[in-house]
């Protein structure tokens, strides 16, 4: 298992999208490609995806134009379709990635074949350091939540092991277990629910994987 899609899902993200294309091309993986699925932005987005397509960059990016919205979970599933990577990294427009992050994830779902979904350390812009997200925890009254949101990058989460689920906002999942728990046939298959269109997908997809007996594993390192 070695080749990447990074999925960006783009929507007036003109502000965001220079910083996270500079550091998806600073990766050091080999097997990667870039998607970026513009969701009928009427800003800058498409022409700055466009300048940096057309300037020097490591890796094969492609921009697909979608002509509406489909939300976030149409889009992704667009850029799942349409792929034949191993493994597909989602990253929102106003993330960054580390250039080793990659390569440290992908070893996490080479060393455990049950392993679905890999959660890295994300960590909110700016300083004091600040937690965004260490995974998904299911909590006592069965709410899923973001473990660690808010609290100060101290070294509270520095220990990797099982969560419940991974967020969408950064996360690479192995394309097995997608194709395991999608729904659907052809041009019509999700793997992320589209009723929901852009929030809880990632909760929802934690269940089915789960049902099906997919494990998320976080990695503070990465």
């Amino acid at each position: 298992m070695h080749r990447v899609t990074a999925l960006v899902v783009t929507w007036d993200s003109a502000d965001d999208i220079d910083r996270c294309l500079r550091s998806l091309d600073r990766i050091e993986h080999d097997g990667l490609d870039v998607v970026v699925l513009d969701n009928a932005s009427v800003d800058d987005t498409v022409a700055r995806v466009e300048a940096f397509r057309g300037g020097r960059h490591r890796y094969p990016l492609t921009l697909v134009r979608l002509p509406e919205n489909r939300g976030f979970c149409g889009a992704v599933n667009i850029g799942i379709r349409s792929s034949t990577a191993d493994a597909v990294l989602l990253v929102n427009p106003d993330a960054t990635v580390e250039p080793d992050a990659l390569t440290i994830m992908m070893r996490v779902l080479a060393d455990d074949p049950t392993c679905g979904s890999v959660q890295p350390k994300v960590l909110r812009l700016g300083a004091p350091a600040t937690i965004d997200t260490t995974g998904h925890v299911l909590t006592r009254p069965r709410l899923l939540l973001n473990r660690g949101s808010g609290e100060p990058d101290d070294g509270r989460h520095d220990t990797p092991g099982e969560v419940f689920g991974a967020s969408g906002a950064l996360v690479l999942h192995r394309r097995a277990m997608l194709e395991d728990v999608a729904r659907g046939r052809g041009h019509g298959r999700e793997y992320l629910t589209e009723d929901l269109v852009a929030y809880l997908d990632d909760v929802d997809l934690d269940l089915r994987a789960r049902q099906r007996g997919w494990t998320a594993r976080y990695e503070p390192t990465a």
